[in-house]
């Protein structure tokens, strides 16, 4: 297996990412670390002028964070079999860089490439091995993060930016450029059928699978504090929740402690004692709303990891985090090299269209599209949709799914490791001391 990381923004997103796969206890991979470098706007392409053109003349200019070089240093672990790569950022943002390691030939020597955007989560520290065996046992070649799985209508999507009530050039040229990413795909026929087939009348639909960590008292009671309205149906539990919401600050006080002592706690308790399981009446949250995961999906349980399938090529991971066969990028290169696809790298605002694209693929190439909730790349509160992508609320999540095994800190723009199980003690050895205070 290798692992394939796209690494650009600020240090804390592959700190975070890298805490949780150096936690699982699968470690036979090897890594790639790509350096996206730049700030995605290259004024020297010749297909970018016109985008150029129009963020001048009417603004606000659109623009990529530029790259922090200070993610190399965080990314030099001890350890054998980790291999670099350098490419230049732009609009195809993480798609694209996959698309150029793709076209390296560096995956022909592995089974599986994991492809593992920067700030992603490995919410167990067994969501590799359990894919594995899943993809073993089941045949899986296409295996997509379902995170924030999304459906939309072809006629919402194709007017992503445009349909509001004052749309701006630069946004008739962004959904122009969305539906020029189809066109490259559609010189193949099958794609084109796909395509056409793309129905209107979807009802949008997004659903976050990743380990129900709400389910403890203390943590509900935590989601009840940090919630900005009474999102309870009775009023005791909305006389609760305003409660907690007074209390919030003590709250947010004593969760660190807790975390921490869970750790020296479990390490004073048999191994294996109280490990938590996903139970039978785990949720999920489906536009906002928590729902019942069996009430949505039929999954399946690998190990505590959770695997459902899609039939509809609609549906995608609103992401670039995927784990592929040998077989599945075998027939894709092949598409991508006939119908020279790789043409895409040149559009302006390719990587929006692209990640839709990754749902189709599957269909496309004949293989079943699966999902799994061993991912989680940090973005927003699934309930209230406010933005939660920063060093503490990351470290928020890692301490959620490892809690009493492994407790971390947001501190400036990187994570620092405050407290682990002898489980995770190796960790020491292979990261560097940027990671600790």
């Amino acid at each position: 297996m290798a692992l394939v990381f796209c690494v650009h923004h600020k240090p804390w997103k592959i700190m975070s990412t890298l805490v949780t796969v150096l936690a699982q206890d699968f470690q036979d991979a090897d890594f790639f670390f790509i350096y996206n470098v730049g700030d995605g706007n290259n004024p020297e392409k010749a297909s970018y002028q016109e985008f150029h053109r129009l963020t001048r003349e009417f603004g606000p200019h659109f623009h990529l964070t530029p790259f922090d070089p200070r993610v190399r240093e965080v990314t030099r672990l001890k350890r054998s079999r980790v291999f670099e790569m350098e490419f230049d950022n732009d609009h195809a943002l993480d798609s694209g860089a996959w698309y150029k390691f793709l076209r390296s030939g560096r995956w022909r020597d592995y089974d599986y490439v994991f492809f593992i955007q920067e700030g992603t989560l490995l919410t167990r520290a067994n969501a590799v091995s359990a894919a594995l065996r899943f993809a073993g046992r089941k045949g899986v070649h296409f295996l997509a993060a379902g995170h924030y799985k999304e459906r939309l209508p072809k006629n919402l999507f194709l007017r992503l930016n445009t349909r509001g009530s004052d749309p701006t050039p630069l946004d008739f040229f962004h959904d122009r450029m969305i539906r020029a990413t189809f066109d490259l795909f559609c010189r193949d026929a099958e794609f084109q059928t796909l395509f056409e087939h793309w129905r209107d009348d979807i009802k949008p639909t997004q659903q976050n699978h990743v380990p129900d960590i709400g389910q403890s008292l203390w943590n509900r009671a935590l989601y009840a504090a940090n919630s900005d309205g009474a999102l309870a149906t009775t009023w005791a539990k909305r006389s609760a929740a305003s409660l907690l919401r007074r209390n919030r600050d003590l709250l947010c006080r004593l969760d660190p402690w807790l975390a921490q002592a869970a750790i020296t706690f479990g390490e004073l308790l048999p191994r294996g004692w109280g490990r938590n399981g996903n139970g039978a009446g785990e949720t999920i949250y489906v536009n906002a709303a928590r729902r019942r995961l069996d009430d949505v999906v039929f999954a399946i349980d690998e190990g505590g990891v959770k695997f459902h399938r899609e039939a509809e090529p609609e549906w995608h991971g609103c992401s670039c985090n995927h784990m592929l066969s040998r077989e599945f990028l075998e027939r894709f290169t092949e598409k991508l090299e006939r119908h020279n696809l790789y043409e895409v790298l040149d559009l302006p605002y390719a990587g929006t269209a692209l990640e839709v694209i990754w749902g189709f693929l599957p269909n496309w190439l004949g293989f079943e599209k699966w999902f799994f909730n061993g991912e989680h790349d940090v973005w927003k509160n699934f309930a209230t949709y406010k933005r939660v992508d920063d060093p503490q609320g990351s470290a928020h999540y890692v301490n959620r799914y490892y809690r009493g095994k492994l407790f971390v800190g947001g501190e400036g723009e990187g994570i620092k490791i405050r407290r682990m199980s002898r489980d995770f003690s190796h960790l020491r050895e292979i990261v560097s001391e940027h990671y600790f205070d």
